[in-house]
């Protein structure tokens, strides 16, 4: 039995298209787009106390609930805005993420109502044994942490 070409093509498709696309699933740009659709859909009524923990990291979630009960922000952590709208879904815009190292990544958002009216984040994940997990999440204005 001779081997041709589009018989090894089709082997080759077979043994690691599912890990590219299990990989693709699995990145951080998904995970990060995954979080902001829930978190948006809710209205931001999601609360620190409530089970973010497949999204966010444990001990961010710690500092994030000592923060909150001090009141320490005067905008929402996640979105760094006030006001959070139902459009806002219609207008993310999710980068490409730019790799730190084997386990760390940073993914640029953009909230793009116009060229005029934009709002952006840079997400900070980890990769941790079951998935991504947000580590942090930082304005793009000067001073604004």
């Amino acid at each position: 039995m001779t081997i041709t070409r589009s018989m090894l093509f089709c082997l080759f498709v077979i043994l690691f298209a599912p890990n590219y696309v299990h990989c693709k699933l699995n990145s951080a740009e998904n995970h990060v787009k995954e979080f902001y659709e829930l978190y948006i859909r809710s209205g931001t009524k999601i609360t620190i106390d409530s089970d973010l923990s497949g999204y966010v990291d444990g001990c961010t979630l710690n500092t994030l609930r000592i923060m909150y009960n001090r009141a320490c922000f005067d905008s929402d952590y996640f979105t760094r805005s006030q006001d959070v709208a139902d459009d806002w879904l219609d207008v993310l815009v999710i980068h490409k993420e730019m790799k730190i190292n084997d386990t760390t990544s940073v993914v640029p958002i953009s909230f793009k109502w116009s060229e005029d009216k934009q709002h952006h984040l840079l997400v900070f994940v980890k990769k941790e044994m079951d998935g991504w997990r947000i580590i942090k999440v930082s304005g793009t204005e000067r001073f604004y942490q």
